[in-house]
Protein backbone atom coordinates (compact mmCIF):
# COMPACT_ATOMS: atom_id res chain seq x y z
CA UNK A 1 0.00 0.00 0.00
CA UNK A 2 2.86 2.15 0.65
CA UNK A 3 4.47 1.94 -2.33
CA UNK A 4 1.26 3.03 -3.98
CA UNK A 5 0.39 5.63 -2.28
CA UNK A 6 3.64 7.04 -2.92
CA UNK A 7 3.53 6.46 -6.52
CA UNK A 8 0.28 7.86 -6.49
CA UNK A 9 1.87 10.87 -4.97
CA UNK A 10 4.95 11.19 -6.55
CA UNK A 11 7.13 10.51 -3.83
CA UNK A 12 9.73 7.71 -3.21
CA UNK A 13 8.36 4.73 -3.82
CA UNK A 14 11.47 2.28 -2.87
CA UNK A 15 12.04 4.20 0.18
CA UNK A 16 8.26 3.58 1.40
CA UNK A 17 8.52 0.13 0.73
CA UNK A 18 11.32 -0.08 3.09
CA UNK A 19 9.36 2.21 5.60
CA UNK A 20 6.47 -0.04 5.42
CA UNK A 21 8.30 -3.34 5.88
CA UNK A 22 9.89 -1.94 9.34
CA UNK A 23 7.57 0.14 10.66
CA UNK A 24 5.97 -2.20 13.54
CA UNK A 25 9.75 -4.06 13.51
CA UNK A 26 9.58 -3.62 17.31
CA UNK A 27 6.30 -4.77 18.20
CA UNK A 28 6.90 -8.05 15.94
CA UNK A 29 10.28 -8.62 17.87
CA UNK A 30 8.96 -7.73 21.51
CA UNK A 31 5.48 -8.44 21.08
CA UNK A 32 4.61 -4.98 22.92
CA UNK A 33 2.70 -1.59 21.27
CA UNK A 34 3.47 0.86 23.47
CA UNK A 35 5.55 3.36 21.97
CA UNK A 36 6.38 1.00 18.99
CA UNK A 37 7.08 4.10 16.78
CA UNK A 38 9.76 5.99 18.82
CA UNK A 39 11.14 2.38 19.33
CA UNK A 40 10.79 0.84 16.25
CA UNK A 41 12.58 3.95 14.05
CA UNK A 42 15.78 3.20 16.30
CA UNK A 43 15.78 -0.01 15.46
CA UNK A 44 15.40 0.39 11.71
CA UNK A 45 18.37 2.84 11.81
CA UNK A 46 20.24 0.21 13.01
CA UNK A 47 19.53 -2.40 10.79
CA UNK A 48 19.82 0.32 7.30
CA UNK A 49 22.95 1.13 9.08
CA UNK A 50 24.43 -2.13 9.07
CA UNK A 51 22.63 -2.83 5.97
CA UNK A 52 25.20 -0.02 4.17
CA UNK A 53 22.50 0.44 1.19
CA UNK A 54 21.48 3.70 2.24
CA UNK A 55 22.62 7.24 2.67
CA UNK A 56 22.23 9.18 5.99
CA UNK A 57 19.55 11.22 4.19
CA UNK A 58 17.41 8.26 3.19
CA UNK A 59 17.69 6.61 6.44
CA UNK A 60 16.52 9.81 8.16
CA UNK A 61 13.80 9.50 5.82
CA UNK A 62 12.45 5.80 6.75
CA UNK A 63 13.37 6.51 10.48
CA UNK A 64 11.27 9.58 10.61
CA UNK A 65 8.11 8.19 9.14
CA UNK A 66 8.15 4.81 11.52
CA UNK A 67 8.84 7.29 14.17
CA UNK A 68 5.65 9.17 13.34
CA UNK A 69 3.73 6.82 12.00
CA UNK A 70 1.16 6.39 15.00
CA UNK A 71 0.48 10.05 14.80
CA UNK A 72 -2.27 10.37 12.72
CA UNK A 73 -3.86 13.80 13.71
CA UNK A 74 -0.35 15.36 13.41
CA UNK A 75 0.69 17.49 10.48
CA UNK A 76 3.42 15.36 8.83
CA UNK A 77 5.54 15.95 5.27
CA UNK A 78 3.88 14.49 2.19
CA UNK A 79 6.37 11.52 2.74
CA UNK A 80 5.56 10.33 6.18
CA UNK A 81 2.21 11.01 5.44
CA UNK A 82 2.23 8.09 2.84
CA UNK A 83 3.37 5.41 5.82
CA UNK A 84 0.32 7.24 8.36
CA UNK A 85 -2.43 6.53 5.72
CA UNK A 86 -1.34 2.84 4.14
CA UNK A 87 -0.79 2.00 8.31
CA UNK A 88 -4.64 3.81 8.60
CA UNK A 89 -5.83 2.06 5.47
CA UNK A 90 -4.54 -1.52 5.78
CA UNK A 91 -5.66 -1.53 9.77
CA UNK A 92 -9.51 -0.51 8.14
CA UNK A 93 -9.46 -3.24 5.19
CA UNK A 94 -8.53 -5.64 8.13
CA UNK A 95 -11.62 -4.73 10.20
CA UNK A 96 -13.94 -2.41 7.80
CA UNK A 97 -16.92 -2.62 10.57
CA UNK A 98 -13.88 -1.25 12.93
CA UNK A 99 -15.43 2.24 15.03
CA UNK A 100 -12.33 4.93 14.55
CA UNK A 101 -12.10 8.33 16.10
CA UNK A 102 -13.52 11.50 14.29
CA UNK A 103 -10.17 12.61 12.90
CA UNK A 104 -9.20 9.30 11.67
CA UNK A 105 -13.08 8.36 10.45
CA UNK A 106 -12.19 12.11 7.94
CA UNK A 107 -8.82 11.34 7.37
CA UNK A 108 -10.44 7.48 6.01
CA UNK A 109 -12.49 8.92 3.97
CA UNK A 110 -10.03 11.14 2.20
CA UNK A 111 -7.92 8.19 1.38
CA UNK A 112 -10.75 5.91 0.26
CA UNK A 113 -11.64 9.11 -2.32
CA UNK A 114 -7.86 9.12 -3.34
CA UNK A 115 -7.95 5.67 -3.63
CA UNK A 116 -11.51 5.33 -5.60
CA UNK A 117 -12.72 2.45 -3.05
CA UNK A 118 -15.94 2.17 -1.90
CA UNK A 119 -18.19 0.83 0.28
CA UNK A 120 -19.08 -2.05 -1.92
CA UNK A 121 -15.31 -2.68 -3.58
CA UNK A 122 -14.11 -2.95 -0.14
CA UNK A 123 -16.93 -5.70 0.90
CA UNK A 124 -16.52 -7.27 -1.95
CA UNK A 125 -12.43 -7.32 -1.64
CA UNK A 126 -13.08 -8.62 2.16
CA UNK A 127 -15.45 -11.19 1.05
CA UNK A 128 -12.75 -12.63 -1.21
CA UNK A 129 -10.16 -12.18 0.88
CA UNK A 130 -12.10 -14.51 3.64
CA UNK A 131 -13.02 -17.55 1.27
CA UNK A 132 -9.41 -17.59 0.08
CA UNK A 133 -10.64 -16.24 -3.49
CA UNK A 134 -7.86 -13.62 -4.44
CA UNK A 135 -5.70 -14.61 -7.09
CA UNK A 136 -2.44 -15.31 -6.01
CA UNK A 137 0.93 -14.33 -8.27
Amino acid sequence: MCALLALKRNENYELAMIAAMLHDFWTYVTGKSSDHAEKGADEARKILNVLGNFSDSEIEMICDAIYHHSNKESDQCAFNKILIDADLLQHYLYNPMLELPKEKAERMERLKEECGLSHYAIGEMMCRIHHNELPVS
